[in-house]
């Protein structure tokens, strides 16, 4: 038995450690998309257009995918991939708007109630306020 709980302990440093390599990289692709957007926001006006609505769009997607997570019954069959899926997309967008930034806490607490990560130990950077959003 007692190997069984070390085993069990070590699944769970698993976890946390994939979830910190998770939102790490989130916040990595996170910036690089917000460096590019900043890149194509220089060019002509038609570009600009073309790169809003597409990114708008996209974050419509992205905010709507996040959605499921505020429904239990996807939280009681989600697979520990399932989680890292989420967490990860939640992490890449967090800083993008107060919607984005409410489901990646929403998603920290529901680790922290699933699997007993302490949800403030997944931070590399915390959830930027509207301020530092620029009103996004």
């Amino acid at each position: 038995m007692g190997e069984d709980n070390s085993t069990d302990h070590g699944d769970e440093r698993t976890l946390l450690e994939r979830l910190q390599v998770i939102g790490q990289q989130g916040e990595v692709l996170g910036f690089m998309r917000n460096m590019r957007l900043e890149q194509q926001r220089r060019g002509p006006a038609e570009r600009i257009a073309l790169v809003k609505g597409q990114y708008e769009r996209e974050r419509a997607q992205i905010l709507q995918w996040l959605g499921k997570t505020e429904d239990p019954r996807w939280w009681a069959g989600a697979t520990e991939q399932d989680v890292c899926e989420v967490f990860g997309v939640s992490s890449t967008w967090k800083d993008d708007s107060e919607a984005a930034a409410e489901a990646d806490r929403r998603i920290r607490q529901a680790i922290q109630a699933k699997y007993g990560v302490d949800a403030p130990s997944l931070d590399t950077m915390p959830p930027w306020d509207e301020d530092r959003r620029g009103g996004n």
